[in-house]
């Protein structure tokens, strides 16, 4: 809320100099003392990205969390089985529509199933065979969005972002994110 109201003071700012005279005077020493006093307020601390991620609406139960890890397993089973048709077959429209945007030519052409090999890195599959054997540590969800945070080979803590699409949930990526990264394995 301070962040919005320093904002809009000054987008403000500018507006009230183009005034004339004595009014012009007063908005801006009004914005300055607002200004100063938003500043002087002690801010709140910012989260780290694994908190934020963590503290993300609210923890799944239920079928509801069975559903979206039931998708997340079966996508990175599909994926390091190298089943790419499979994988490509559970990621949703917006991201398939994604990867077509990054090839060009034939590869464009082929679809999904072609061009996810390609734009893997190889040992993608190897990783993708660990993480669908994680350890979850929690599913965040929020109306059309979760995510499962998991612990897996490669790093301390994993993310793979989910969107329910149609009824159903969808990993959003195509592939885990680290969100704490294992420090002493470097």
């Amino acid at each position: 809320m301070a962040r919005l109201l320093f904002g809009l003071l000054l987008l403000a700012l500018p507006l009230a100099a183009c005034g004339e005279g004595e009014e012009a005077t007063t908005q801006r020493g009004a914005a300055t003392a607002a200004r100063s006093a938003t500043e002087a307020s002690p801010r709140p601390e910012r989260q780290t990205g694994e908190q934020s991620v963590e503290a993300f609406g609210t923890e799944a139960a239920g079928q509801e969390r069975a559903a979206i890890l039931a998708a997340e397993r079966s996508y990175l089973r599909a994926l390091g089985k190298g089943d790419h048709a499979a994988a490509c077959a559970r990621l949703p429209d917006q991201v398939r529509a994604s990867l077509r945007q990054l090839v060009t030519g034939r590869l464009k052409a082929k679809g999904c199933a072609a061009i996810l090999p390609a734009v893997l890195a190889p040992a993608a599959l190897a990783l993708a065979r660990a993480q669908a054997g994680g350890e979850v540590r929690k599913v965040r969800v929020e109306d059309e969005q979760a995510f499962v945070i998991f612990r897996a080979p490669g790093a301390k803590l994993w993310v793979l972002a989910m969107a329910r699409q149609g009824g159903e949930w969808r990993p959003t990526t195509l592939v885990p994110s680290v969100l704490v990264p294992d420090l002493g394995a470097q």
